[in-house]
Formats: C-alpha cells, structure tokens, sequence
C-alpha cells in the first residue's frame, strides 16, 4: 500500500461550521455574520420580560445538547511529491516571469512577480512620511540635547583640571619657578639698593636743609642784636627783614626736606617688603612644584568631577522623546513595512534548489492566490507519490499546529469524507508557506491536480447547549424569545462558540426549552 499524503494549495478563509460529529458533508446553511462574539467570563444576567400574549407565528427551535465546533476550510490541491506547485499569495496581474520551462533554479531565487500597480507611489509616499515624522522626532529630542552637551562640556573641564592638578610638574614648569625665584631675588636686591638711595639723597638734602636753617638763624639773631642797638639805622631794619625771610625760607627747606626723607624711609620698607614677599611667593610655587600634587586641590577637582557627572546624568534623563511624536514615528514605520510586505507578497521565490517543470503564466496575465502558476521539480524527493497541500494564505487570526484533526472532501471522491491531519506547518520549505496533509485511508487512486476542501476544527464543545444561529438575537446584549405558557418572554443569554449553524448557549436556557426566531 502507497502512503500517500494531500496538500491544499489555495486557502480560501475561515468558515466556522457546527455538528453532533465531524462531517464534510452536510448542506451548507445560508451566510449569517454573527455579532461580535461573547465569552464565558461576560456572562449576562437572564432578565425575562413578560409581554402581552401573543400569537406565535415565528418558527421556534428546541434548545438542544451536543457538540458546537469552530472551523476552519481550506481549499487544496494534489500534486505529486516530486512535482511542487507554486502560487502567489495574493490576486493580481503578472509582471515577469524571470523562468522557462527545465530551466534549473536555486532556493531564493526570483521566479516571477505581480505588478506593483500604486504600491510604489504609496511606498515612495510612506517613506517620505516616515521620515519627516523621524526628522520632527529628532529634532524634538536634538531640542533637549542641549543641556546635555552643556553639561558634557563642564564635564570635560572638571576632568581637565583634575588631569592637571594630578600630573607631576614638567621640566619646562620647574625651570620656570626656579627662574621666577630668581628674578624675585634680584629684584629684592635691586629694590634694597634703590631705595637706600633714594633715602640716603633724602637724608643728604635734611643735613643740607638744616645746616642752611642754622645759618639763616644765626644771622637773624645777629640782625636783631644790631637793629636793637641802633633801630633808627635803615641799614639796620633792612638786615633784620631780610634775614627774617631768609630764616622763615630755611625753616620751610627743613620742613620739606625731612617729609622727603621721611618718604624715602617708608618707601625702602614697603618697596623691599614687596620684593621680598615677591620672593617667598616664588619660592613657594617653587616648593609646591617639587613636592607634587597638592592633596586638597585633587579632592576638590575630584569633586567637581562627580558633581558634572551628576549634573551630565540628569540632564540625559531629562532627555525623552514626544510620546505623540514617537507614535506617529511607530505608525508610519509600520506603513513603510506593511506596503513592503506588500510587494514582496507580489514576488514568487523558489523555495528550494530544483528544476521548472512548467510555467504556467505570462505576462499580463491576471492570477489568483492559491492558483498554480509554475510547477518545480524537487529532486530530494525519493518518491513520485501524490500528496496534498493547503496554502496559508488568508489564513489569519487563528493558529494551526501540526496533529490537528482534519476532514477531507476530494473532487474525486463526491459525497465522501476522510479523517486527516495538519502533517506539517508553512516552515519555508513547501510553496507559498503551505500545509501538509495526511490522510487516511492512504491508497485512495489520486492524481495531481485532484482539488480537495481540507475542515480543521479549531475549536470544539461537547455535550453543551446550543441552539441554530437565527434562534438567537441581539440588540445591546444577546438574547431569545422563550416560548413559556403560549408568552413570548425576552431572556437575555450568553453565548460561547459559534459557527455558521450554531451558537452554544452558555447561561440563560435548559436543555429543552423553547424559543421563537425572527420572523
């Protein structure tokens, strides 16, 4: 016996089916859209609303127990195993077909593309969009930068002058200290000698001054004696003015020449004082450069390194960006990305190193997802046997394992189900990221290009309530028309999984109970 394994190729979308058992074959209801689905945890409070009575004219449902499931179709197709059919993941219109037929083709290679139609203008006006939203972000945030970068540059200079008063002084600093030392001794010197002469001219002048005074004194008295002795002589009254002016002239010359001495003394102190405090400040310089870094200078510069470190750090948390800004950045990213999906969803890559059996395509020509546009041969498949695969396009909002339970309808087989399994999730390696089916029994006569409609059930209640989906209505909450004493009464429920037949009733009804639908 051959094993032989189904693949559906072409996905056609989720159709939520209910039955007392797994079945493919039972009559397909009317479309019916529910409404937004409840769950267990909102439960709603029955609340019966007796009406007048009525006459019931609506068809009425019994509420009855069994098993409600959520499936899932999907529309496949058999191809051999060596023989792997290649599709496009969306509808459109080709472009190129970069392949011809035996030609040999590597994994990744690029097969064949759809037409972009506006999706390049909208790429081109996404990513303008995105980045002026960038730019406006960046600039918010640049706005705040500055700070950080006052606060980096105070940073930078309290490093400096720790650096500096940490290194040991250089030779070209210790010639110079010993050189301001020295020129602080010969000025010291050169001071002393000035301003002792500067004071001895001064004393010399005093001596002179005072030697002039007593002159002029002794010929005043001298004058005086001879006016007394002969007042009326004008000779006499002449003398004595003009030694008068002469001694008062010589006072005055004393005067002036001891402030000048004077002067000169204080000037010598305070002059040679300077030059010698000159002198230790120089020697000091001096000392400090030989004996190394000054301790208490290093703690303080170290300091000030911590504190602009601190400073540095607050302002960088200070630092955020616009949230706004930052969401609108996010949402056109993600525009950006999602048109580039996009377009690469229009590109068909080889999905492994094989030959083109058969191209399928040309340009201009309009395909749908799921149809097969070139054929591949696989040449690590030891096997020609058929198999079964099922695309994953417009598969969405729902999650398939492989193990999951199937049911299976094959063109060939009208009127017949088989019981199957997901073998093997899209993983890169099957075209167009498809499943893989397994199905029993597994020597049905199949041939490539057999079609098949592949039901996962995703979800499955057993032994629960239910009820058919037009039995149950909904306004603000969900709720029925129970038939109690011949009375239409609204009774609020609520409601679990549901399908396109029926709804399972979680809370507000017993099994047995009657409900009016909709006329």
């Amino acid at each position: 016996m051959r094993r032989w394994m189904t693949t559906t190729m072409a996905a056609v979308g989720i159709a939520l089916a209910g039955c007392a058992s797994p079945s493919v074959n039972a009559p397909t209801p009317a479309p019916w859209t529910p409404p937004p689905t409840a769950t267990r945890e909102a439960a709603t409070a029955m609340a019966p609303t007796a009406t007048p009575p009525t006459t019931t004219t609506g068809q009425t449902f019994t509420v009855e127990r069994g098993v409600v499931e959520r499936t899932l179709r999907l529309n496949g197709q058999v191809v051999s195993a060596q023989e792997k059919a290649i599709w496009f993941a969306q509808d459109g219109v080709v472009q190129t077909v970069y392949v011809k037929p035996e030609e040999t083709v590597k994994r990744g290679q690029l097969l064949a593309d759809l037409s972009l139609g506006e999706l390049a203008d909208q790429l081109a006006q996404a990513q303008q969009a995105a980045k002026r939203d960038r730019q406006l972000m960046e600039r918010s945030i640049e706005a705040q930068q500055l700070p950080v970068r006052r606060a980096e540059i105070d940073l930078e200079a309290a490093r400096a002058a720790l650096a500096r008063v940490q290194a040991p002084p250089t030779a070209a600093e210790l010639a110079k200290a010993r050189a301001d030392l020295q020129q602080a001794q010969a000025n010291l010197a050169k001071t002393r000698n000035d301003a002792s002469a500067a004071k001895n001219r001064a004393e010399q002048a005093l001596k002179q001054a005072q030697r002039a005074l007593a002159d002029a004194q002794a010929e005043f008295g001298a004058a005086s004696a001879a006016h007394e002795r002969d007042k009326d002589n004008p000779q006499n009254q002449e003398r004595l003015a003009k030694a008068h002016t002469a001694l008062r002239e010589a006072e005055d010359a004393v005067a002036e020449a001891q402030i000048a001495y004077d002067t000169a003394l204080g000037n010598e102190v305070a002059a040679v004082q300077s030059a010698e405090a000159n002198v230790a400040i120089a020697q000091a310089a001096l000392d400090q450069l030989l004996a190394g870094p000054d301790k208490a200078a290093v703690a303080e510069a170290q300091r000030a390194v911590k504190l602009a470190e601190l400073a540095l750090e607050e302002a960088r948390q200070k630092v955020v960006a616009d949230p706004e800004l930052q969401q609108r950045v996010e949402a056109s990213e993600q525009a950006v990305k999602a048109v580039q999906e996009q377009i690469e969803a229009r590109r068909l890559y080889a999905p492994f190193d094989g030959q083109v059996l058969g191209v399928h395509i040309a340009p201009g020509a309009t395909v749908r997802a799921g149809e097969t546009v070139l054929t591949l041969l696989d040449p690590t498949v030891q096997t020609d046997a058929p198999q079964l695969l099922a695309p994953a396009t417009g598969v969405s909002g729902v999650t398939i394992t492989a193990g999951m339970p199937v049911t299976i309808s094959f063109s060939r087989y009208p009127g017949q189900s088989f019981a199957g399994s997901i073998l093997q999730i899209p993983d890169g390696s099957l075209p167009a990221g498809g499943y893989l089916i397994g199905y029993e029994p597994k020597d049905l006569a199949l041939q490539s290009g057999d079609q098949a409609v592949v039901t996962v059930t995703l979800e499955r209640r057993e032994d629960t309530l239910w009820l058919p989906v037009k039995a149950v209505r909904y306004d603000s909450d969900y709720f029925v028309m129970l038939l109690k004493d011949g009375v239409e009464v609204r009774v609020n429920v609520t409601v679990g999984l549901m399908n396109d037949e029926r709804v399972e009733i979680v809370a507000g009804l017993n099994e047995g109970d009657v409900v009016v639908g909709e006329e």
